[in-house]
């Protein structure tokens, strides 16, 4: 399953990828945006880190960024 990100969404993923070795280090840019793909398993496991990281954000932009994130992840699977 792939998941189109902005370039400032990825940088915000790449943090919450120190928790967790799924979120690559580097991905492909393509009109400005990044696309990721995983697993359906895998996505749910990112998001429920991307949950985590956001409920413990002290940065009002972080937790923003994070919980768009977190919802257009949850979209996509339950798109599935």
């Amino acid at each position: 399953m792939k998941i189109e990100f902005t370039k400032k969404e990825f940088k915000y993923l790449q943090n919450v990828g120190s928790f967790t070795d799924l979120i690559p280090s580097v991905a492909p840019i393509e009109n400005d945006k990044v696309t990721i793909e995983m697993s359906l398993d895998d996505w749910d496991e990112v998001n429920g880190f991307v949950a985590a990281v956001c409920n413990h954000s002290e940065s009002p932009t972080e937790e923003k960024v994070l919980d768009e994130v977190f919802f257009r992840i949850q979209d996509r699977i339950q798109q599935t």
